[in-house]
């Protein structure tokens, strides 16, 4: 593994950290990727069953069972933590330059743009997963405060400053500062900062496209 870290030993701290939370992660990166391969749903034929078909045996499910296992427990490869390294780096950054596209919205009076917002929030969110599928952080204990729908423009703006919080204690936390110690609390905290973080730009999507839907007209 030290020559993975050779390879691609990245520049910055947020980086560094990164690659020590993939170490410590109790699930592989790849075998998160393929949990999350989207799944053809299975299709159904009506009449009788083929009889040429036949289900296997109580010992070729064990096989096949323990085939599943030792894929899912594969260390992640080289390529795999580069592409986590690249994809983690993008989403920290993009994620903070969105979110200050919001407040800035929610600075200017008037009608806002709700496309814009319901587009910036997808994205937020759309990163917000993506950050939680690789860092693979520990899941928190507790939830956070159910969101209550914005019913109007001021109620929506007010939304993105809630919104605003969870990612600066995200973005600021511990684990993306000190690369020799993983803190489980820190970790745990970062865990429902972005837990809030993807379940608020959920909802903030979906209100600015009701909300502008029901609007009036210029």
């Amino acid at each position: 593994m030290k020559s993975v870290c050779a390879k691609f030993a990245p520049d910055s701290l947020l980086l560094m950290v990164v690659f020590v939370l993939l170490l410590a992660s109790a699930v592989p990166l790849n075998a998160q990727q393929k949990q999350n391969v989207e799944q053809r749903p299975p299709t159904f034929t009506t009449g009788a069953p083929d009889s040429s078909v036949r289900a296997p045996s109580v010992r070729e499910r064990e096989r096949i069972m323990r085939e599943m296992e030792r894929e899912a427990n594969k260390p992640p490869t080289e390529e795999e933590i580069k592409l986590a390294f690249e994809q983690i780096s993008e989403d920290y950054g993009r994620i903070q330059v969105v979110n200050n596209q919001l407040m800035a919205v929610a600075k200017v009076p008037g009608t806002p743009d709700y496309k814009l917002i319901s587009d910036a929030a997808a994205e937020i969110q759309k990163r917000a997963r993506r950050l939680k599928n690789n860092l693979q952080l520990p899941k928190p204990e507790d939830a956070n405060a159910p969101y209550q729908s914005a019913e109007d423009v001021s109620q929506l703006k007010a939304s993105f400053l809630f919104l605003d919080r969870k990612i600066q204690s995200f973005v600021r936390s511990s684990v993306f500062k000190n690369p020799d110690v993983v803190d489980a609390k820190a970790a745990t905290k970062a865990s429902r900062d972005l837990a809030a973080i993807i379940e608020l730009s959920q909802a903030i999507a979906k209100d600015a496209e009701r909300i502008g839907k029901s609007s009036p007209k210029p």
